[in-house]
């Protein structure tokens, strides 16, 4: 994955040592049988393998993303590839080569650096980030480079803006892209930074110093946010993993709690939300749904390591880093240490 991925394990033994003092903060949540979690791709085998289902290989697939199709864009990390995978199973290669690089380019042309995390808007155009770079990716697969290069804390006009350790990204109805901008250890603190799609760069919450502080933009602070999503009013809503907390932030840029999700190393990794208000939130090895309030918390799959299809409890994960949702409400999660991409479906 990208550099800040590759610190991942880390971050997550430490942080785990500090949420010894923490963990009280740990929602309880009643288990459901009403999900059921099967494998759409994937084999657990690391590999590069483009093909039907479990005939396709992966590795350390990252983050997950859908478009109104119902395909779903993977960040194949350690392929340094894009991968896309239709409704049906069948997996392809969008764009990347396999090789290590920031090379524009259609298709197999192009070159990713461990891809951390994608985006879709609705013209079915996929957004990756890698390290401070901000790549955008056509139907077609034809690759261009947004931003990235020189690493800072600039806004502006997107041409001269800078960024940091870009770690998730989501695009909202106006097309208005929005990424975690992290600083790396020991602060972990983040802002998160807006683009307008006429390019222009600003912080809308957080001010870089690690901690955990509601509030209006600049005076909001985050520790160590790994994922980030939009609902179809525009809030946005972040992982706050070192926090274990699902944070929100309006359009204006007032950020609040909403839920307690972790304890003991197993914060939130990743968010998405539904059109109902409801949030969903992946945990290394849960799946968690948290209604609008907050105040109710629902396991929806997972517990302790392992692969195994099923419901509920049931259904094992090894290492989950992102999650996707499709129009009819199905979950799609990424399994990074397992090599496979897993549906989970209400009935």
């Amino acid at each position: 994955m990208t550099m800040n991925l590759k610190y991942y394990w880390l971050i997550w033994i430490l942080s785990g040592l500090m949420s010894i003092l923490t963990a009280c903060k740990k929602n309880k949540s009643a288990p459901s049988d009403n999900f059921i979690v099967t494998t759409l791709a994937g084999n657990g085998v690391a590999g590069f393998t483009d093909g039907n289902r479990t005939d396709a290989k992966f590795s350390g697939p990252s983050g997950i993303a859908t478009d109104a199709q119902g395909n779903i864009y993977v960040a194949d990390a350690f392929n340094n590839r894009i991968r896309k995978i239709s409704a049906s199973g069948i997996v392809t290669t969008l764009a990347g080569n396999g090789t290590r690089g920031y090379v524009d380019g259609s298709g197999t042309a192009a070159q990713f650096t461990e891809p951390d995390a994608v985006a879709t808007d609705a013209q079915g155009n996929v957004y990756a980030i890698e390290l401070n770079h901000i790549r955008k990716i056509t139907p077609a697969g034809e690759v261009s480079t947004l931003t990235g290069g020189i690493t800072g804390h600039v806004d502006g006009d997107l041409s001269s803006a800078q960024f940091g350790l870009l770690q998730g990204i989501t695009i909202d109805a106006q097309n208005n892209i929005y990424v975690i901008d992290r600083e790396e250890y020991p602060n972990w603190g983040a802002r998160i930074r807006k683009i307008t799609p006429a390019g222009v760069v600003s912080t809308l919450a957080g001010n870089g110093v690690a901690g955990h502080i509601d509030g209006n933009g600049n005076t909001a602070q985050f520790y160590n946010p790994i994922g980030i999503t939009t609902d179809p009013q525009g809030n946005l809503y972040v992982a706050d993993y070192a926090n274990f907390l699902v944070r929100k932030i309006t359009p204006p840029g007032i950020v609040s709690t909403v839920a307690a999700i972790g304890a003991v190393a197993s914060g939130p990794i990743d968010v998405a939300a539904d059109g109902h208000g409801n949030i969903y939130v992946i945990e290394p090895r849960s799946i968690y749904k948290i209604s609008s309030s907050g105040s109710s918390v629902l396991l929806v799959a997972g517990s302790t390591s392992g692969y195994a299809d099923g419901t509920g409890s049931s259904a094992l994960f090894k290492g989950l880093e992102g999650i996707a949702l499709d129009a009819q409400g199905n979950i799609y999660v990424s399994d990074y240490i397992d090599n496979r991409i897993r549906k989970i479906s209400e009935y």
